[in-house]
């Protein structure tokens, strides 16, 4: 297996419990992507510089693989918010929200309307909402995600009501959990790579799985809570903090797994 084939392998195996979080949380691959293209364009553009030379759009084109009009929109174009970012979220979320805000869809009150799944012909109905706001995604599929995320009431005259005025799945992450995620996640990957790169500078990190019953697994969780919190709170006493003088950062992560 040439070397490409190992990294597209290693790459999918880290993002498929990441995309699972992100769709559990609403996030759509062209969201996703955006971000994507933003965090590629500044690490090009502030790891990979040539000594000596100022970077330029067309090197960070030619690695990146981005066109040098698509690098110079990432660079001078704010991140998009509001009714900008409505094409990048997911196609449930784009639903809600022309709902909340199509005049179309509104009571004369500004309220969201009560819809029937599908009317007479020119009659505004879920499916014509659907259609405005999620291009050719079926009607059925997107209401099947509003239910779930429980945003949409049915009722016995088969009307449909909106519940909710934002796209909120159900056991959305706690915004300190997601920080520690940035924070550890970019930290194994970040030193997977430096051993990769300079030998002589490695930070330790080790691997170990093995085949667990279900009856010794209870006794695992709970003598590596135990044994890991010790080893933890070891080495962080070896990183007594810095007030001033360092802008290193050095630390230690440390996690079990089931799967």
């Amino acid at each position: 297996m040439k070397q490409n084939e190992h990294l597209n392998k290693a790459l999918a195996a880290m993002l498929r419990p990441l995309a699972r979080m992100l769709l559990r949380n609403g996030v759509s691959y062209k969201a996703f992507a955006e971000l994507a293209k933003r965090v590629f364009v500044e690490t090009a553009r502030e790891e990979f510089r040539i000594p000596g030379r100022k970077q330029s759009d067309s090197r960070v084109s030619v690695i990146t693989g981005l066109s040098r009009k698509e690098v110079k929109r990432v660079q001078t174009e704010p991140p998009r918010e509001g009714e900008g970012m409505l094409r990048l979220y997911n196609r449930a979320a784009r639903v809600i929200y022309g709902w909340v805000n199509d005049p179309d869809f509104q009571d004369g009150n500004g309220e969201p309307v009560r819809l029937q799944m599908e009317s007479e012909a020119g009659e505004l109905d879920f499916v014509r909402l659907v259609r405005r706001y999620s291009g050719d995604a079926p009607a059925r599929a997107v209401l099947d995600e509003l239910d779930r995320v429980h945003a949409v009431g049915r009722h016995d005259d088969g009307f449909l009501s909106l519940r909710i005025r934002s796209y909120a799945p159900p056991n959305e992450m706690d915004p300190k959990k997601l920080d520690y995620l940035g924070q550890a996640g970019a930290a194994l990957v970040e030193s997977v790579d430096l051993n990769w790169q300079d030998s002589d500078a490695a930070h330790f990190h080790g691997l170990t799985a093995h085949s667990v019953s279900a009856e010794s697994l209870a006794a695992f969780r709970a003598a590596a809570m135990d044994k890991g919190d010790k080893v933890f709170q070891q080495a962080e006493a070896l990183l007594p903090s810095q007030k001033s003088g360092s802008d290193q950062e050095a630390g230690v992560v440390f996690f079990t797994f089931e799967r």
